[in-house]
């Protein structure tokens, strides 16, 4: 499809978000050519989308990753179509065709070998050889870029739970499948299986990045910031005001109608406490409770002392009354 299509457009969005973030490079927009290898840097990803109905996608050595159309029908959003280039994208990264490329070789060495002693070619030591050694290693390579993939897509900020919706979605359309042992691919309810069984590893081990980066940021704040030292200097603060009570009628209390006595009338507080202790002198000791029966002149009573008495208690207080 053409670069300006909207498919390829969103294809390669979400590409250059997955590979960007991983540090992995960048895509790059270029016609397939002949030229297309030499131009090509180490950190440039090719990614074209071909108008083709099949359920597919793959990459070629070199950073070049193909998308079919046919996969629109079975994608949800962003984070499945993140799913699929993650898978191909760690097919790349951990070097699955190099290794299909060498196990090929030992095989076709293999098989020569058991000709030679057998001293017959029927064909069955290539299918056998290929049933226990191929296909296992191949299903064994997709799960590997299934797990790589969900690294990829978490650390990128995508959600990797999306890539199980995936596989039971397409597991469901998909009515029609080949019996696994002789499949180069895994089961898809086996694949949805196992990713779902590694999401909370994934999650914790390679977070999104740009919230990796964020609490980063913020880390290195907090520890270059003092928060036991105040912002502002106490010098350019403004004044705090004072806090103001509204005063409390219960608080204001009525004058005495009797002054309180004089130095030149001999008397102290003491005298005229009647909660205060000791021997009734004129220190200021005496005890309104205490009656000898022979100091008459200190002897004092409640009604006489009281400052808030009112006259008739004085004047029982005069008959030596108690209050």
């Amino acid at each position: 499809m053409p670069a300006n299509h909207p498919a390829t457009v969103l294809i390669q969005q979400v590409a250059e978000d997955l590979i960007s973030k991983n540090g992995l490079g960048h895509v790059v927009t270029r016609a397939p050519t002949s030229k297309t290898r030499t131009d090509q840097k180490p950190d440039e990803w090719l990614v074209y989308v071909v108008n083709e109905d099949i359920p597919n996608a793959f990459v070629m050595p070199g950073r070049k990753i193909v998308f079919f159309s046919g996969m629109f029908k079975h994608v949800a959003d962003a984070n499945q179509i993140a799913g699929i280039l993650a898978h191909e994208v760690a097919h790349q990264l951990v070097g699955h065709a190099f290794e299909k490329v060498s196990l090929s070789r030992l095989i076709v060495v293999a098989d020569l070998v058991i000709r030679a002693v057998l001293g017959a070619d029927t064909g069955l030591a290539g299918l056998a050889l290929q049933a226990l050694i191929a296909l296992p290693n191949s299903r064994t390579q997709e799960l590997e870029a299934d797990l790589v993939g969900l690294r990829l897509m978490s650390k990128a900020c995508f959600e990797p739970e999306a890539v199980v919706t995936f596989w039971r979605s397409f597991d469901k359309n998909q009515k029609q499948q080949i019996p696994q042992f002789i499949s180069t691919h895994p089961g898809h309810r086996q694949r949805a299986d196992a990713i779902e069984g590694w999401l909370p590893s994934v999650r914790s081990e390679y977070p999104c990045a740009t919230l990796t980066d964020s609490l980063t940021g913020f880390t290195q704040f907090a520890e270059s910031t003092d928060i036991r030292k105040p912002s502002i200097p106490p010098q350019q603060r403004p004044p705090s005001p004072s806090p103001s009570f509204p005063s409390s009628p219960r608080s204001s209390r009525p004058t005495s109608p009797i002054p309180p006595p004089s130095p030149s009338d001999g008397a102290e507080w003491g005298h005229q406490d009647p909660w205060a202790t000791g021997n009734g002198s004129g220190s200021g000791n005496g005890d309104a409770f205490s009656n000898s029966g022979h100091d008459t002149a200190r002897e004092t009573d409640w009604g006489t002392q009281d400052p808030w008495a009112t006259k008739n208690d004085r004047d029982r207080g005069n008959r030596r009354s108690s209050w």
